[in-house]
């Protein structure tokens, strides 16, 4: 039944993604449903599940263990609906679509590619609901549902704590409230760690079934971490690197405080005591690397004269 559900979510998805490419397209090149739609498509994988489930072993709600993967998903997606329809209403478009509204073969391609976003991300949970039934039980699941739920902890904090301080006028030049005094991006710490405990929870489904199932469900955190370290113009690589220079170049306080801000604080992970841990345990397992430093004569030399 897991090749089913996963065929018929990915149908889904890409159904919707093309509703919402269409009307983007129609209604003036607006890209500003994108992120909402992208949101609603993966809350759809709920119902779609549920039916399934329901067909071929009885009752959704009569199995625990899908149900808390299924709610911990749903509650993060409602949470990115939420979140990303109030940015969408915040913000008057998105200059990354610019690009894309050439022609309707470009203005596919970001719609293509948030579907198989969604469905990648989704295929853990997928992977959960179609395969057996599965006592809940086990340091696994409870330790990786656990994580999951701390992962959307870090996630809803980060995301709030930061809209509550730029509504405060960005009080300092950059964020330090709350987990971003222990961490320079906790939202995406919160939004990996969620897609690693996820994938934990198909180990058991591999071992009662085929490994091949949690080899797949692997796409989820290996893409997330893809994006959010590694795409250029989103993520860590917009955000650091060259993205600091609002805070080296122009006022001197802001960019000494933001010297001592990086100095003390973990580049993803929540830490205490950031200053204190060895350079080679930062740079091999906590990710602060050169390629997120500021270098100003790599910038200097791309400007011209």
């Amino acid at each position: 039944m897991i090749g089913r559900i996963l065929a018929r979510s990915a149908a889904v998805t890409l159904g919707l993604q093309s509703t919402g490419c269409l009307h983007g397209w129609i209604f003036g090149k607006t890209e500003k449903f994108f992120d909402a739609i992208g949101a609603v498509n993966s809350i759809s994988f709920f119902p779609l599940t549920m039916y399934y489930v329901g067909k071929s072993q009885g009752s959704f709600f009569l199995d625990p263990r899908k149900l808390v993967a299924s709610g911990l998903f749903l509650s993060a997606r409602l949470w990115l609906l939420l979140f990303l329809g109030w940015r969408a209403h915040d913000r008057s478009g998105d200059s990354r679509f610019d690009k894309f509204k050439g022609s309707l073969a470009q203005w596919t391609i970001p719609w293509l590619m948030q579907a198989l976003w969604v469905w990648c991300i989704a295929l853990p949970v997928l992977v959960v609901n179609g395969g057996p039934s599965i006592p809940f039980s086990g340091k696994f699941d409870y330790v990786f549902s656990s994580l999951f739920f701390v992962g959307l902890v870090c996630e809803v904090v980060g995301d709030l704590q930061k809209a509550h301080w730029v509504s405060q006028g960005r009080q300092g030049g950059f964020c330090t409230t709350g987990l971003w005094s222990l961490s320079r991006h906790p939202n995406y710490f919160g939004e990996i760690l969620m897609w690693w405990a996820a994938w934990g929870l198909t180990l058991r489904v591999g071992n009662a079934t085929s490994f091949a199932w949690p080899l797949l469900a692997l796409l989820s955190p290996l893409l997330t971490m893809r994006i959010l370290m590694f795409t250029p113009g989103t993520g860590l690589v917009q955000a650091e690197g060259s993205g600091l220079k609002r805070y080296y170049v122009g006022d001197e306080s802001v960019a000494s405080a933001y010297r001592a801000y990086r100095e003390n604080t973990s580049i993803l992970v929540p830490l205490v005591g950031w200053r204190y841990i060895p350079s080679m345990i930062k740079t091999t397992l906590l990710c602060e690397w050169s390629r997120y430093e500021y270098k100003e004569e790599e910038i200097s030399s791309t400007c011209p004269e």
